[in-house]
């Protein structure tokens, strides 16, 4: 319920930040007039019969210094929308106070184990916990936290095996 809460406000908070962007007239001056167009180049694969196209293929090779560019020119777009925009600081400090209250996930029975994510305050990732039954000691099962710093690793997702091995 608090997690709907929670997507409800950034929602409105974006729809907000979107309406004002319209009326925000000193940024329509510095930014450029539109957003930076990416080259097609279509690639067509024959599956099953059916010829599918794709004219956007060549973006996901992330390496590439093409893509990479894009990606870069997309951002720089982006930030000359959105940071002149006013009220940014107070939205962001908002969120930075929501979001740092951190989140507990819910325990998954295995073998008389018990497994949960919990992420504290401003963990980029949550960390995966396992106990000994309901009175167990919690302890650390996975945490990719400390394999990225930047919060670029994630656990994606987790099964535990009925018996919690």
């Amino acid at each position: 319920m608090g997690g709907t809460r929670l997507l409800s406000a950034v929602l409105l908070l974006l729809v907000a930040g979107l309406a004002l962007a319209k009326d925000a007239s000193s940024a329509s001056a510095t930014t450029p007039s539109g957003p930076p167009k990416a080259k097609v180049e279509i690639t067509t694969d024959d599956l099953h019969g059916h010829k599918i196209s794709d004219p956007y293929r060549w973006m996901e090779d992330a390496d590439s210094p093409e893509t990479q560019e894009y990606v870069r020119a997309q951002l720089a777009y982006t930030r000359s929308l959105l940071d002149p925009l006013p009220g940014r600081e107070k939205i962001h400090a908002r969120l930075t106070q929501l979001l740092s209250i951190g989140n507990l996930g819910t325990p998954q029975v295995g073998g008389g184990w018990y497994f949960y994510t919990r992420r504290e305050g401003m963990q980029n990732q949550p960390v995966l916990y396992v106990r000994k039954g309901l009175n167990g000691t919690d302890r650390a099962l996975v945490d990719v936290n400390t394999q990225a710093a930047d919060g670029t690793v994630a656990l994606d997702w987790w099964h535990i095996s009925h018996d919690g091995k």
